[in-house]
């Protein structure tokens, strides 16, 4: 009998393709098609792709494990004990054994993502393939439906040849599944969402669109308490008949995918992973082949407005229960129609999670005719869409629904979905940075070396946080740096915190105001731990972390002292100083990254609370009558500094005065 996992492909690629790579023994090239004749087509890929991954992980293993046990040299018998293995040692020490590896990886995708920009289409690039697969049981509907359940993670699969030791979750509803993924000898750890839509707005897709969108838009995730995005998933399916794949009077299903990545992949990386993707598409019609034959899963009955001989589907009956979104849609080849028909207009393929939807039109593409045709009449044609998110509750259904703004929220908003850590953030102009960047969207991580000021600060901030922000998150770690073992406690927050985009330094003691006479080596040191050596160590930890990128960046709190002469202030002179010196040295050394300092002058904070009322008052009257703006500074003014060089991709070696025009009198 004709082997039940016989697969045609047929492969899309917008890079130059080379020649497919032969699967041992296991293919045979005919027509211009690469047939794989026998067995589940993951056995082929074994031989091929995973031998030398199972070698490089076990000889990791043994490295730090200090042991020399030798690796089988069959495919198959390495990865059941590399298994076992990683079953002796636990998930977490696993996980912790390969620390290195993920922080190298992790660090790669931030590469990656950080130099493709999301409102420029050209900067990202599509791998695309298509496999044409025959199977008895499989048909567009039932591997639709088998997709959009939690079985479907392709990395759930324990036989597949690209995923290694995984922590698989099949419980309806999780959406997640872990990875630890050896992969072009590194390895990644992210989760993966189980083909449900997912946010993904400002990314632009080009795609063909079969009947059946399975996932419209799902990024890949790195697991550190942030979503940081490195790849775009669509994926797609359609019934098709013998006679399409040269054997007539069968019929099979014909799945497109598409994986966009930043434009700093090299053409080489994107046709091996055109060729990893076919792979995924085989493992993933096998595994709903085998989950549909032993019942593992029922396939439902098709929704209502599904008519196999039209094959066009509409969500809208079987997601009656959930709220439509409002989507702005624009199209890079002419504007489209940017609101929602209803069930019997022309929209295909909406699909609804959370305040996200998206969709594709079937009724306008270059230049065809406006009336409604099927999807499979069209075939496969290309549309250039935007898709945004819907925004939620609360907002402006007009603002929502147009596209300029969309478009300049998107260009002028750079730290929405950012991670800034705020070192020193429970109080003063740390805490008014916290409170900025979550304003604009961002998430925050603070820390400070008291936990009671902590606490207090996490529950002011969660109270001003804006209630439609169900993806920011607030974070606390306390990290006293006044000591010699700062670094080891910076390292222990970074590591706790997961992916930083930004770090911005406020982090001080009480004032070293010292009269010449009255200084001694040890004054001056203890003076130098938080106001230089603790910014040295802070940044030397920020650089292992923070994506190599000008998106990201490192602000220092320096001080106008620096260059405004004041009795008594020689001593905080000095180290303001030394610190803006710093500053223009380290954006050379660190770049891309941003290096940046801002320079405040006198600021209403905690910092003068030493001071009596009278003391404090005769202060501020002092400067105000000083200062060309007449007004002490005020944090939520000293703040928008830090906020524009978070954001200004072009600063960096730059030292931001805010001090109400002190230099220039």
């Amino acid at each position: 009998m004709r082997s039940l996992f016989t697969a045609t492909f047929a492969t899309l690629a917008t890079a130059q393709s080379t020649p497919w790579p032969s699967f041992g023994n296991w293919t045979e090239t005919a027509g211009g098609y690469d047939f794989i004749l026998s067995g589940p087509a993951k056995l082929g890929t074994k031989a091929m792709f995973e031998l030398d991954r199972c070698h490089y992980v076990w000889n990791l293993l043994n490295e730090r494990t200090n042991c020399d046990e030798r690796a089988p040299s069959d495919a198959t018998e390495c990865m059941d004990q590399l298994f076992q293995r990683k079953t002796e040692i636990g998930d977490q020490g696993f996980l912790d054994m390969f620390e290195r590896e993920i922080i190298e990886a992790r660090q790669f995708w931030y590469e990656v993502n950080d130099k493709s920009e999301l409102d420029k289409p050209e900067t990202w690039k599509a791998v695309e393939a298509r496999a044409v697969v025959s199977l008895p049981n499989i048909t567009a509907w039932a591997f639709s439906a088998w997709s959009s359940s939690p079985r479907a993670d392709a990395a759930n699969n324990r036989e597949n040849a690209e995923h290694y030791f995984k922590h698989s979750d099949f419980t309806t509803g999780s959406g997640v599944s872990r990875i630890l993924e050896g992969w072009g000898g590194t390895i990644t750890n992210f989760t993966i969402p189980n083909y449900s839509a997912a946010l993904c707005a400002g990314r632009a897709m080009v795609r063909p669109l079969p009947e059946f969108l399975i996932k419209a838009c799902g990024d890949k995730n790195l697991v550190d308490g942030k979503d940081t995005n490195f790849g775009v998933l669509n994926i797609a399916a359609r019934d098709v008949d013998g006679a399409s794949f040269g054997q007539p009077g069968e019929r099979g299903i014909d799945i497109y995918a598409s994986i966009w990545y930043g434009g700093a992949i090299s053409e080489e990386h994107l046709e091996a992973e055109r060729q990893h993707v076919i792979i995924e598409i085989v493992n993933m019609s096998l595994k709903a082949q085998q989950d549909i034959e032993t019942g593992a899963f029922a396939v439902p009955a098709p929704p209502t407005s599904y008519d196999v001989g039209l094959h066009d589907l509409r969500f809208e009956s079987r997601n009656a229960d959930l709220p439509v979104c409002q989507t702005s849609i624009h199209s890079a080849v002419h504007p489209m129609d940017a609101s929602l028909k209803g069930s019997s207009g022309d929209f295909v393929g909406i699909q609804h999670s959370r305040s996200t939807c998206k969709i594709h039109d079937t009724s306008t593409s270059r230049g065809l005719s406006t009336n409604k045709r099927s999807l499979l009449s069209l075939g496969f044609l290309f549309h250039e869409v935007y898709v945004r998110r819907c925004y939620g509750p609360g907002l402006n259904p007009a603002l929502a629904l147009t596209p300029s703004f969309q478009e300049m929220s998107i260009k002028y908003n750079k730290l929405a979905g950012k991670h800034v850590l705020v070192i020193g953030g429970s109080t003063g102009i740390g805490f008014g940075v916290a409170e900025a960047v979550l304003s604009a969207g961002a998430s925050v991580t603070i820390s400070s070396s008291s936990g009671s000021k902590l606490s207090k600060a996490v529950a002011s901030l969660q109270a001003t946080m804006p209630s439609s922000s169900s993806s920011q998150k607030i974070q606390s770690f306390t990290a006293d740096l006044s000591g010699p073992d700062a670094e080891e406690r910076l390292e222990g927050v970074f590591k706790q915190a997961g992916p930083i985009d930004h770090v911005v330094l406020t982090a001080a003691d009480s004032l070293s105001l010292m009269m010449l006479q009255d200084l001694t080596p040890d004054k001056i040191l203890a003076a130098c731990q938080m106001r230089l050596v603790a910014p040295l160590m802070a940044i030397k930890v920020a650089s292992r972390y923070l994506p190599k990128s000008n998106e990201s960046s490192f602000i220092i709190t320096s001080g106008s002292a620096a260059h405004k002469s004041t009795s008594g202030w020689s001593v905080v002179s000095y180290f303001t100083a030394g610190l803006q010196g710093m500053v223009k040295q380290l954006a050379v050394e660190l770049k891309p990254l941003r290096v940046n300092a801002v320079a405040p002058g006198h600021v209403d904070t905690e910092l003068w609370d030493h001071m009596s009322a009278e003391e404090k008052q005769a202060m501020v009257k002092g400067v105000e009558e000083a200062v060309p703006t007449g007004q002490f500074g005020r944090v939520e003014d000293v703040v928008e500094a830090y906020i524009w060089l978070l954001k200004d991709r072009n600063a960096t070696g730059t030292v931001a005065a805010t001090d109400g025009g002190s230099m220039v009198v």
